[in-house]
Parts: C-alpha cells; structure tokens; sequence
C-alpha cells in the first residue's frame, strides 16, 4: 500500500509506544471508523516476519493479541513498511500497576485484590501456553507487553508485541542471548547461552507476577552510576549484566552446579 493510501486511510490519534524497530500509535481508520493499534515497523526482508507469523498463533488464545490486518507500505526514500493493525486492547499492566503503586503510597495497606492478580497470572500464563505449545518463545515478557482491558470489573489480559519471539525447535541452531528487558532477564541469557528454551519466558513470568503483589520490579537493578545520573553517554550495553547476575545472587542465593 503506498503511503499517500495509508495516509488517507488513517488518522494518527497519538502514539502509544516506541521500541528498537518500530512505533505503535494509536489511529482512526476511515474505512470502518474504528480506533485501532497500528504498529509500523521498517522491513529489511521480503519474507514474512516472526511477529506476523506469532500474531497468526493470537487468533487460538484470547490471551494472546492477534493481528486483524498486515500490509506494506513505502517510505519516501524507498524503504519497505510492515503495518500491522490490532485492536486498540487497552493499557499496559505496567501502567496498571504503577495505579496501585500510588494508591499504596497513600495508604501502606493497599494491594491489588487477590483475586484479580490470580485472574491476570492465569490469563498471562494461558497465553503463553499458546506459543509455547507451537515451541515459540516470547522472550520479551515483561510488565509493558501485557495488555489490560476492563470490562466493567472483569480484566481481559493479553500478551502483545512479539517483535523478539522465535520459534525454538532447530537443535544446534544458535539464538541470540542478548534478548529482553534486563530485570526480566532468565539468568542463562544474562550468562550468554546461545542454546536456551521456552524456558526462559518462565523466568519472565516469575518476576512479572512477582510484581502484580510487590507493586514494582522484583529484580530492579541499575549500575551505581547509572542509577544517579553520573553516565552522560549511553551505557555499554553488557555493563548491567553482571550486577542483574549480582541481584539475582543477593536474592536467591549463589547458583549450585545442579543449576
């Protein structure tokens, strides 16, 4: 689809986020007058995406975000679009927890109810049972890539963006370890195993639903002089990795060779 199409096709509302590859913004289409999630990343290949193929795998779990449209479009410079349109599903359990961590500052005694975590804990693991059934890996599970919707005291939680996920079933294939987000992070990966499982997204898991009750990261972790705003350039990227590996020690203890 060319971009003066796209253009008139859609009106961009805001942006809802922005990753390494690509933004997601929220829009009015103007075929069925629908507000939807748009996610535009730039494409390097002509072959269909690892997120296209996990977005497929969506429309088997509710707990899961699915694609209802995926189309290419052209930058002025000639650069290949992929779009990809969902539903508007509506906001992060980040930012829902980060509401109960403000009602915790008020009052000490404040919780997300038990029930409504056991809910959320079930529908996040439900959908990774979906990809992980079809030997996907996530491997970017964390508090921002699960999506909330509440119908009238019911929570509907889904799992989105799988612009890191990957099908783990090639024996011997290398995959690469420096994949999600740091404090979410399965310690073979901060290890730098190139030879790792679905197994990782549990780990993932773990620190998620640990912060549906702790109401903040359970392995929070900044370098000393990154955490005060000493660096001024950007980090090298594996400096956080032995003090998460540090984290993880102070709290579970040292690793065993059984482990």
């Amino acid at each position: 689809m060319p971009s003066h199409t796209l253009s008139h096709r859609f009106s961009v509302i805001r942006q809802l986020g922005k990753g390494t590859f690509g933004k997601v913004f929220l829009v009015t289409d103007a075929v069925s007058g629908a507000t939807r999630a748009l996610k535009r990343t730039q494409k390097w290949r002509k072959k269909e995406s690892r997120e296209v193929l996990c977005l497929e795998i969506g429309k088997e779990s509710p707990n899961l975000i699915s694609a209802e449209e995926v189309f290419y479009s052209y930058t002025p410079s000639g650069f290949m679009v992929q779009n990809i349109l969902m539903e508007n599903a509506g906001y992060t359990l980040h930012r829902y927890v980060a509401s109960h961590l403000a009602l915790r500052q008020k009052d000490q005694t404040h919780n997300i109810e038990a029930s409504t975590a056991i809910s959320i804990a079930k529908q996040v693991c439900n959908g990774l049972f979906a990809l992980h059934r079809r030997a996907v890996a996530h491997r970017d599970l964390k508090p921002e890539n699960v999506l909330i919707k509440d119908y009238g005291g019911q929570i509907l939680a889904r799992i989105c963006d799988f612009g890191s996920s990957k099908t783990l079933t090639n024996q011997g294939c290398p995959s690469m370890p420096y994949i999600c987000s740091r404090w979410y992070r399965a310690p073979e990966l901060l290890l730098g195993s190139t030879n790792y499982t679905v197994a990782v997204d549990l780990w993932s898991l773990g620190c998620v639903l640990a912060e549906l009750i702790l109401l903040r990261p359970l392995l929070e972790c900044e370098p000393h002089n990154q955490k005060h705003g000493m660096q001024e350039q950007k980090p090298i990227r594996c400096l956080g990795e032995p003090f998460q590996i540090l984290k993880i020690s102070e709290l579970l203890g040292a690793p065993t060779r059984l482990l």
